[in-house]
């Protein structure tokens, strides 16, 4: 995903970015913590929104996690276990709650996340979950 030299982000990726945080409580990208070869992308979604978090908790931690973020919160699916991260967002976050997975389009392994919840709508590559209030 990041690469040492290439941008971390895409102009468009960028771009999808900038439209779904803009506003929101809160926005998470927990598949990207502790990884140093990630370290580029942290960077530049830190540029693009200072107050992101990318917490350092362990997997077992991420219900937690979830469980403390405030309604209307983003989290970003870019880094590692996105599958597992998803379940656990489903699962345990406060809704309504946004998932924005990047590179969903490109990863048909990824689709087996529609047999719990289908993609509202797809931005270039990046697949929107809009989970709305029980």
């Amino acid at each position: 995903m990041a690469s040492v030299t290439g941008a971390p982000l895409s102009d468009l990726d960028e771009a999808v970015l900038r439209g779904f945080v803009h506003g929101r409580p809160a926005v998470v990208a927990p598949g990207l913590a502790g990884r140093d070869e990630r370290a580029a992308v942290q960077d530049a979604l830190r540029a693009l929104d200072p107050a992101i978090a990318l917490p350092a908790e362990a997997p077992r931690e991420l219900p937690a996690l979830l469980a403390a973020l405030p309604l209307g919160a983003l989290v970003l699916l870019m880094g590692a276990a996105r599958l597992a991260t998803a379940r656990a967002v489903i699962a345990h976050a406060p809704r309504p709650v946004t998932l924005l997975w990047r590179g969903y389009v490109d990863r048909s392994r990824d689709h087996r996340i529609e047999q719990l919840v289908l993609p509202d709508r797809l931005v270039q590559r990046w697949a929107v979950f809009e989970l709305p209030a029980a």
